[in-house]
């Protein structure tokens, strides 16, 4: 028997690599078609002859991917020819099942089968979709519906899944539906949620203002993403719903919450359901991810648990006395340190161990989460932290996921000792305190950026709220990310040394490119942020942020501090080293302020050293040094500003009276709906949100809010303004007239712009203008 097929250079053991047989492996003899030797039937095979070697199994037609009532005892390096013999429904029998049309990938493996090689697994990977199969109840099946998955019938034919090629496509789908599901949540928990909350309630929590009632559905307040000192935020309790007439944000309530908490909707989802206890339900997903998902929910148990146990024994045990005094030393208070979940791991080997085992948790789920290691000699299992004060270390969310530890005697190194990489924890992609300062720094909109943990509390506790840390290492593109989603200004309060400074410059480097402003905190030499608030004071702290100044400046005053300012040659290097950081910049003041520094240190005269910095960067350019992040927007971003065209103006305007026509339609629903009937959204409306705005409302115009599609957010946001604003008082239906009237006028002036009948369309205009001035003068009286 031979051991490879004919002309096949790739070899067929288990775990080699998976080839092309129609590419560039296939047989040499025949270029053109896949070698199909003809198949030979033989005898099934007996048992192994007494004293030799076991006989091998006969391969079965639904596991080996054989053809329809086909049996072959193994061939090594053999494929069986799939489509000359037993087509479809020959005779009576189930035969192939139908074509799928698609491209498939030959080995995707069973849902809980062993993955086996691919084919292509040393090329680019194919691109592979899901793929629905005719379910198994389907009552047009022939005979054989009663066979087991696998079976012939389910595979695919026209050659595309024949085993010509490396065994066996399995199937791409379960019978009936797509087979991988992505893990979500059930509609009936999202209204539960929706229903639950008491939206005016969750508005002033975050805005920390008391919200008045304007109108009968409609309370009115300061705004959470900007500054004002008007209200001009409007709920609507009922609905859910909200609008800034002042910056323009607006949405629903899971809105609300993803904008301040800066999370997406499923993180929005399950923070509203935890404030208003609502359980909720997963749609079906597939059964090994609802076995991941449940193992991660288990080990995030048993780190609560033990989190919980470590702040209990550091206050209510003898053993942890010196940790509370090292802690209320350092100025921080219970009250403080009791909020962020500090604790004390006992001095005992086994513990938390112990504990952990009698709670009904598995020794093996310790060591996933890190609070045990196995001993290398002895393979003992004991507690990883040992007589160390614990921080907990946990998600945007507040779910602990590990521990930074710090020892308190000098005879147990490491000094910090932080919870193993693992399937939960990743040092480098945490901020700690994010969940605690969310809401502060979406606020604030800016983030005070530490080194240590104790420094975060101390900022805490004298008012700065928006104090994160890194955790005493490089700032890594994934913690850059984080403060990003917190804030879109980071004050650097690191301390002033030059392992600080090295942090700083490499912050500025991952943060380059993003639309995140970069400011230093100039903090006294040899004080870190808890020393500076232990003596001197909570203001003196927040004095120094109010001061902080833009990166660019500090990275030029420290080129200036450590270049050689003597020499020329000295002189020439500082200005090639700061060549690059005045490239980004723009024409700006900041930037003439700096040229006459650099001219001032170098002792040259301000013309030169502009001409050896070089021509500024484009006004626009963002970045770390940038006039975006030294200034935030430029006004030539918002509508009606300095850089507004207008051409764009009159867009704006046009969109404004398309928008109020909108709202006042819904504002009165009798003449509204009639209203709406009279235009042509095509016709009548210019812009692409309001057009889709208009055509929604004609079509859902009792219950405009049911049924919006998540895939168009600017749909629901206008949606849910013009909702928003037909809830306050009611207009005069005059005021609706007249929008209408002047919806039409436009359509007019557009037809005659456009080389129409100017006669004809004059004349109705005039008609129309006249009625818009009655109508104004109605609205008016």
């Amino acid at each position: 028997m031979r051991s490879r097929a004919r002309g096949d250079r790739a070899s067929f053991r288990p775990g080699a690599d998976a080839h092309h047989a129609r590419g560039a492996d296939r047989a040499a003899r025949r270029p053109r078609r896949l070698h199909q030797p003809r198949h030979r039937r033989r005898a099934a095979r007996g048992p192994a002859r007494p004293g030799g070697a076991a006989g091998r199994r006969d391969r079965r037609p639904g596991r080996d991917r054989l053809g329809a009532h086909r049996r072959a005892g193994p061939r090594p390096g053999r494929a069986l020819g799939g489509r000359r013999r037993h087509r479809p429904g020959r005779r009576g029998g189930p035969g192939d099942g139908r074509a799928a049309h698609v491209h498939v990938r030959a080995r995707l493996p069973w849902a809980g089968g062993p993955a086996r090689a691919r084919q292509g697994a040393r090329r680019r990977p194919h691109a592979l979709r899901p793929l629905r199969v005719a379910s198994r109840r389907d009552p047009r099946r022939r005979r054989g519906a009663g066979r087991r998955p696998g079976a012939a019938r389910d595979r695919l034919a026209r050659g595309d899944d024949r085993s010509l090629l490396p065994a066996g496509v399995h199937r791409a789908a379960c019978a009936g539906g797509l087979r991988f599901v992505v893990a979500r949540y059930t509609d009936e928990s999202r209204d539960r949620v929706r229903e639950a909350i008491d939206f005016v309630e969750l508005v002033a929590a975050r805005t920390g203002g008391e919200l008045r009632r304007s109108g009968p559905r409609q309370y009115m307040g300061l705004c959470p993403f900007h500054d004002e000192r008007t209200p001009s935020f409007s709920v609507e309790p009922v609905e859910k719903l909200f609008h800034c007439f002042g910056c323009g944000e607006s949405g629903d309530v899971f809105d609300f919450v993803m904008k301040t908490e800066n999370v997406d909707f499923g993180g929005a989802l399950e923070l509203l359901a935890d404030r208003s206890g609502v359980k909720l339900e997963r749609v079906a997903e597939d059964p090994r991810e609802a076995e991941r998902r449940a193992r991660r929910e288990r080990l995030l148990e048993v780190l609560e648990r033990t989190a919980a146990f470590y702040v209990r024994y550091l206050w209510e045990s003898r053993e942890a006395a010196r940790a509370r005094e090292y802690l209320l030393e350092r100025g921080l208070e219970e009250a403080w340190l009791r909020e962020f979940r500090v604790g004390y791991a006992p001095s005992a080997w086994d513990h938390v161990l112990k504990l952990s085992l009698r709670a009904g948790f598995k020794a093996r789920e310790l060591y996933d989460a890190g609070l045990v290691q196995r001993s290398k000699s002895t393979g003992q299992v004991y507690d990883r932290f040992r007589a160390r004060v614990m921080f907990p270390l946990a998600d945007a969310r507040g779910r602990v996921l590990g521990f930074g530890a710090r020892a308190l005697s000098p005879d147990r190194p490491p000094k910090y000792l932080n919870t193993g990489e693992n399937d939960l924890f990743h040092k480098g992609r945490l901020v700690y305190a994010a969940d605690l300062a969310r809401a502060a720094a979406a606020k604030a909109g800016a983030v005070v950026l530490c080194e240590g943990y104790t420094d975060v509390i101390a900022l805490h506790q004298a008012g700065l709220r928006n104090a994160v840390a890194s955790m005493g290492t490089a700032l890594t593109v994934e913690q850059v990310g984080e403060l990003g989603k917190l804030a879109p200004v980071v004050h650097m309060a690191l301390d002033a040394d030059a392992a600080g400074h090295n942090a700083m410059l490499r912050a500025a480097e991952v943060a380059a490119g993003r639309k995140l402003e970069l400011r230093v905190v100039p903090l006294p030499a040899g004080l870190d942020p808890a020393d500076l608030v232990q003596r001197e004071g909570a203001d003196a702290m927040r004095a120094l942020v109010e001061r902080s100044v833009p990166f660019v400046r500090f990275r030029v005053e420290r080129a200036l501090a450590l270049g050689d300012t003597s020499s020329s040659e000295g002189k020439d290097r500082v200005l090639e080293e700061l060549r690059p950081v005045f490239a980004g910049l723009g024409p700006s003041l900041l930037r003439q302020e700096l040229v006459g520094l650099v001219a001032e240190r170098l002792d040259v005269p301000d013309s030169l050293a502009a001409s050896l910095l070089g021509a500024g960067g484009r006004a626009g350019r963002g970045g770390a040094g940038g006039p975006v992040g030294a200034g935030g927007r430029g006004g030539a971003d918002r509508p009606g500003g300095p850089g507004t065209s207008p051409v764009s103006a009159h867009a704006d305007r046009r969109a404004r009276v398309e928008r109020a026509f909108l709202g006042l339609c819904l504002a009165l629903p009798d003449r509204g709906r009639a209203a709406l009937a009279e235009v042509d959204p095509d016709e009548d409306f210019t812009t692409p949100r309001t057009r889709r705005a208009a055509q929604w409302l004609r079509e859902h115009f009792d219950a405009p809010l049911e049924g919006l599609p998540r895939d168009d957010p600017e749909l629901s946001a206008l949606v849910g303004e013009l909702v928003v604003r037909a809830a306050g008082p009611p207009p005069d239906a005059a005021a609706l007239d007249a929008e209408l009237l002047r919806l039409q006028i436009a359509r007019l002036d557009r037809r005659i712009a456009a080389g129409g009948p100017v006669s004809e369309l004059a004349a109705e205009r005039a008609q129309l203008k006249s009625r818009l001035d009655l109508a104004v003068a109605r609205a008016m009286a």
